[in-house]
């Protein structure tokens, strides 16, 4: 399991604006933790719609942030969400890349 963030890509993306980067990966990180909170939920339910749909937005989020790692996993949950068992391990598997992520970002973000 690769977290895969094109850190530079997303700096070059905005210009270097290493402030403006710092909002969006903060942004994000609030984001990403209540969309996987939706989705365990949602899974727990076996609410498919709303599954497929938080994973929709966590995918273009993650692709905002050249997150490639979750990005890919949040697509392939997306596609698959109505196979439970798969869903399940999809979603586990995006906790993973959340909690990778959080650790990689605390150096980098400001107190």
């Amino acid at each position: 399991m690769n977290l895969a963030w094109q850190k530079e890509k997303f700096l070059e993306e905005l210009d270097r604006d290493l402030e403006l980067a710092q909002e969006l990966v903060a942004l994000f990180l609030s984001s990403a933790k209540e969309q996987i909170k939706a989705m365990e939920e949602a899974l727990t339910c076996r609410d498919i719609a709303l599954l497929r749909k938080k994973a929709h937005s966590l995918k273009g989020a993650a692709g905002t942030i050249y997150l490639e790692g979750m990005r890919e996993t949040a697509l392939l949950l997306e596609k698959e969400a109505q196979d439970l068992e798969k869903a399940a391990l999809l979603l586990e598997r995006i906790k993973k890349f959340y909690e990778e992520f959080v650790r990689e970002s605390k150096d980098w973000l400001p107190g």
